[in-house]
């Protein structure tokens, strides 16, 4: 800053090289991740957010207990979690699809990263729940990619029912 230069400002510049100029540099872009509103010059420093958010899909059981790959439960309905890399605002129940018999109920969000719903298996055999590419953002504008998991519910043993969930990314 001139003025400083132990009192002769000709020798003075100030970030753009300019004697005794008042520019400060920084980013300029209030998109950036770094961006600076003192900045009174762009000095090409600015950072931006390119990275896609990740969603990661969990499941417990109504004991609350965490449906893992091989792990079984009677339970006749599982609750799923949706946690998200990164905030979003625009993930919604629109987002998921289930294919193989089944309904996704009670969809909620309990944060802008944590959604919740419940899913619901139609009968025995195989439901998978996976994530729509490009279907929801980050604040950045960053689309998602594709995510999918696997629920495979089944019967055995005198005509019981139990439900076995396979799990996979």
């Amino acid at each position: 800053e001139c003025g400083v230069c132990d009192g002769d400002n000709s020798t003075c510049l100030d970030c753009t090289g300019v004697p005794n100029g008042e520019n400060i540099c920084g980013c300029t872009d209030n998109t950036a991740l770094n961006y600076d509103s003192t900045a009174t010059f762009n000095d090409d420093s600015c950072e931006f957010d390119t990275t896609a958010p990740t969603l990661t899909i969990t499941a417990t059981n109504s004991s609350g207990a965490e449906v893992s790959d091989g792990s079984s439960t009677a339970d006749a309905s599982l609750t799923l979690t949706f946690t998200s890399s990164e905030p979003t605002t625009d993930f919604a129940l629109d987002d998921i699809n289930l294919s193989g018999g089944g309904a996704l109920s009670n969809f909620s969000a309990t944060s802008s990263m944590v959604y919740t719903a419940t899913l619901t298996p139609s009968g025995f055999g195989t439901s998978i729940v996976s994530i729509n590419n490009g279907s929801f953002t980050d604040a950045a504008g960053n689309s998602n990619t594709e995510f999918s998991i696997t629920q495979t519910s089944s019967s055995h043993g005198g005509g019981g029912s139990s439900h076995y969930q396979t799990f996979t990314a």
